[in-house]
């Protein structure tokens, strides 16, 4: 384990993985860094007053910029060249708000509120930035959130309800395990996707392969609630990291 250091004033970060083999993270004022050279630097977009990121995949950092008041918000991605970070910003004027949640496979994946109509509130959208600078919609029944890709598959959520879109252009395959209609997923990596779903009022860490009913609860004994946010696949092993709160019965 390494400790990454802090700029003065400032006691506590939070990891948030990899751009490049470069630490990124996020202090305690929800300032978005990365470590290059093991030195704190700050993430910043041109004409942005405030930049927020969730997490860094591969080369890649997205998130979200804003401008002053009002709730202007766009979305953003980072990528690391040559030991560079390039800030893009994402935004589609089209949409009232966007902002970026995964990316993989060049692809960058978010969402779009949006412009508000008199009397009728459209359904969120995900959206799907490409590699040639072109952005795609996904839009459904319900408002949907796209959370991960891995530039052929797209993941995330359609209302409250886990789900997999196997190309851009497919339709989508509910994930929700039955008697667990409320779910999300959050990575995937080939063909597994992790996430979580609710028992009643438990969160429970959940990996799936494609279906709903492949769905394994991966929350050890003892504990009452997990999370699962990241995996990898590797030979012989699935590795997945998760976050579990342990039961008071058992505490």
């Amino acid at each position: 384990m390494q400790l990454l250091g802090h700029p003065k004033r400032i006691s506590r970060s939070k990891a948030l993985g990899f751009c490049g083999a470069v630490p990124v993270g996020m202090e305690r004022r929800h300032a978005p860094r990365w470590w290059p050279g093991g030195e704190p630097t700050l993430l910043a977009l041109e004409g942005a007053s405030d930049v927020r990121v969730l997490l860094a995949r591969g080369n890649v950092i997205p998130g979200s910029w804003s401008k002053g008041g009002g709730g202007k918000m766009g979305a953003a991605a980072w990528q690391c060249v040559d030991g560079a970070l390039q800030g893009r910003n994402l935004h589609v004027s089209t949409f009232e708000r966007t902002w970026a949640e995964g990316a993989g496979g060049g692809w960058v994946v978010g969402v779009g509120v949006h412009k508000g109509k008199l009397g009728a509130r459209p359904r969120d959208a995900g959206l799907v930035w490409d590699t040639a600078g072109g952005v795609r919609t996904v839009s459904a029944a319900e408002d949907v959130c796209l959370r991960a890709t891995d530039g052929t598959r797209l993941a995330g959520v359609i209302g409250a309800r886990a789900a997999l879109w196997p190309s851009v252009d497919a339709p989508p395959v509910d994930l929700a395990p039955a008697g667990m209609p409320s779910s999300e997923v959050c990575a995937l990596d080939g063909e597994r996707q992790i996430g979580l779903a609710f028992k009643q009022l438990s969160a429970r860490a959940v990996l799936r392969q494609g279906t709903a009913a492949s769905a394994q609860d991966l929350t050890p004994v003892g504990c009452e609630a997990g999370t699962a946010r990241e995996s990898h696949y590797v030979p012989l092993a699935q590795a997945v990291l998760w976050r579990a709160q342990r039961s008071r019965d058992s505490a």
